[in-house]
C-alpha cells in the first residue's frame, strides 16, 4: 500500500510537471526533536498555484490556486480538516483531498489534460 508521504511526493511531482508552484506545509525535524508540526490543526498539506488550463486563458497569465490535503487510499479528513475544507468551499477557494487519483479527477473536471 502507498503511504501518505509517497502519495504526497507523487502529487507534488504532478503539479510541478504542470508548471505549478507548490508550497508544502509541515516540517521534517531532527531526531529527538518535538515530533509534531506545531501548525494549526486543519491546515492542508499543500498550497498550489497552477497555470490555468489553456481553455481558460484569456489575455494573460492566469493561475488557479488550491489547497490540497493528501490522504492515502481509504484515508479520511479529521474534524479540523473538514472545517478548513468547509471554509474554503464557502469562500470559493479550490480545495481537494485524497490520493493522486483524486487529484487527477479534480484536474480533469477543471479542464486540465493529463497525458496517460
Amino acid at each position: 500500500m502507498i503511504t501518505e508521504k509517497q502519495e504526497q511526493a507523487r502529487i507534488v511531482e504532478l503539479f510541478r510537471a504542470l508548471r505549478g508552484t507548490v508550497y508544502v506545509s509541515g516540517t521534517v525535524r531532527r531526531a529527538g526533536d518535538y515530533p509534531g508540526t506545531m501548525q494549526t490543526p486543519g491546515i492542508p498539506d499543500l498550497a498550489v498555484f497552477l497555470p490555468a488550463p489553456r481553455a481558460a486563458l484569456v489575455g494573460g497569465d492566469t493561475h488557479v490556486f488550491a489547497f490540497v490535503e493528501v490522504k492515502r487510499a481509504g484515508g479520511r479528513l479529521g474534524p479540523a480538516q473538514r472545517v478548513f475544507r468547509d471554509y474554503c468551499e464557502a469562500s470559493g477557494i479550490e480545495y481537494v483531498s485524497g490520493t493522486l487519483d483524486d487529484v487527477l479527477a479534480w484536474l480533469k473536471v477543471r479542464g486540465y489534460r493529463i497525458a496517460a
